[in-house]
C-alpha cells in the first residue's frame, strides 16, 4: 500500500521494469512484485544557479546570474530519459547561455539581457522537453564587478569567434584566462597558429613546439564543454561513456606540455567522429561540431 501525497507522483516498477505511474491517494501495490523506482514533486520549482563568469564575443568576462522555474509534466521521462534531470537542466542551461552570450560583445549585453533571456528560454524549454521537464521561466541577471571575484569562468569565446580572438587573446600573454601578470611578449605566426615568445600563463595551456609556443586552450575549453554537453546530446549510453572518456583524455593531453600535436588531432577526430555518429541530430550538437572545427582550427591549423 502506497499513499502518494497531493501534487506528487511515483514511478512504479514490476520485477524491476516499468509498468505505471501513480498519482494521489492510496494506492495498492503487490509487495515483492511492485517497487516505488522515483517519487517525483509535480509542483513548480524555482532553481537560482551560482553566478557565472562568461565571455562575450569581444573577449571580456560578465558575470552573470540564472534562475530557471519549471514543473515536471512527465514522471516517467524524468526518470528514465536522463539520470538526474536537475543536472542535466543545469548543463543544458549552461550551453545555451555560453554560446548565446558568446555572440554578443560586452557592451551590449545588458541592453539586451531580455531578448537574450527570452531565445534561451524557448531553446532551453525544448531541449529538456524529452526529459519530461516543462521550463515556466528563464531569467538572467547581470552582475556586479564585484560579483565577478569568487565567480566560476566559463570561457567559450575562443571556440566560436575564430582567428581574430586567438590573437588577440595572445598578444595580451593569455591573462584574460590565466589571470596572471602583464609583461609577456608573443609574436604571432597566422599560417600555423604558433605564437613565439616568453609566457605568464598557468602551465597546461601551452605546448612546446619546434621553439614555439602552441596555445591549446580552445581545445581544453572544447572538451571541457563536450564532457557537460554529451549527457544532453541523447546518444545510446554507451557511445555517450565513449564520448566523455575521449574528451577527458584530450583535456588531459591538450593541458601538459609535452604532449605531441598529432596526439591532439588523433583525440579531436575521434571526438568528432563520435558526435558525427550520433543519430539524434540537434541545433545544439550541429553547433558543438563547428565549434570544434573552430578549436582544431586555433591550435592545429588546417
Amino acid at each position: 500500500m502506497q499513499v502518494i501525497p497531493e501534487a506528487s507522483a511515483a514511478v512504479v516498477e514490476l520485477f524491476g521494469k516499468y509498468d505505471r505511474t501513480i498519482y494521489p491517494g492510496l494506492r495498492w501495490l503487490t509487495p515483492f512484485m511492485h517497487t516505488v523506482r522515483n517519487r517525483i514533486d509535480l509542483r513548480g520549482q524555482t532553481v537560482p544557479f551560482p553566478l557565472r563568469l562568461v565571455s562575450t564575443k569581444d573577449g571580456q568576462e560578465v558575470p552573470v546570474q540564472v534562475t530557471v522555474q519549471y514543473h515536471i509534466t512527465d514522471p516517467q521521462a524524468a526518470t528514465y530519459a536522463v539520470a538526474s534531470y536537475i543536472h542535466a537542466l543545469e548543463q543544458r542551461m549552461l550551453f545555451e547561455l555560453i554560446n548565446s552570450i558568446a555572440l554578443l560583445e560586452a557592451t551590449h549585453t545588458r541592453t539586451q539581457m531580455r531578448e537574450l533571456s527570452a531565445q534561451i528560454e524557448n531553446d532551453l524549454r525544448a531541449a529538456v522537453k524529452p526529459w519530461g521537464i516543462t521550463v515556466d521561466w528563464f531569467g538572467t541577471l547581470p552582475g556586479t564587478e564585484s560579483d565577478s571575484k569568487d565567480a566560476p569562468r566559463v570561457l567559450v569565446s575562443s571556440l566560436v569567434m575564430g582567428d581574430q580572438v586567438v590573437a588577440d587573446t595572445y598578444s595580451r600573454g593569455n591573462n584574460h584566462y590565466s589571470n596572471e601578470g602583464s609583461g609577456s611578449q608573443y609574436h604571432v605566426d597566422r599560417s600555423n597558429h604558433v605564437v613565439a615568445g616568453s609566457s605568464h600563463s598557468g602551465a597546461g595551456e601551452q605546448v612546446t613546439l619546434n621553439n614555439a609556443v602552441l596555445d591549446t586552450t580552445a581545445l581544453v575549453q572544447w572538451a571541457q564543454l563536450v564532457r557537460q554537453v554529451a549527457p544532453t546530446l541523447g546518444a545510446p549510453p554507451e557511445q555517450e561513456q565513449e564520448i566523455i572518456q575521449d574528451a577527458e583524455v584530450l583535456e588531459g593531453e591538450a593541458s601538459v606540455t609535452s604532449t605531441e600535436p598529432g596526439r591532439l588531432r588523433a583525440l579531436y577526430d575521434r571526438i568528432q567522429g563520435s558526435l558525427s555518429a550520433v543519430t539524434s541530430l540537434t541545433a545544439g550538437l550541429t553547433l558543438l561540431i563547428q565549434q570544434g572545427e573552430q578549436a582544431a582550427h586555433a591550435v592545429l591549423g588546417n
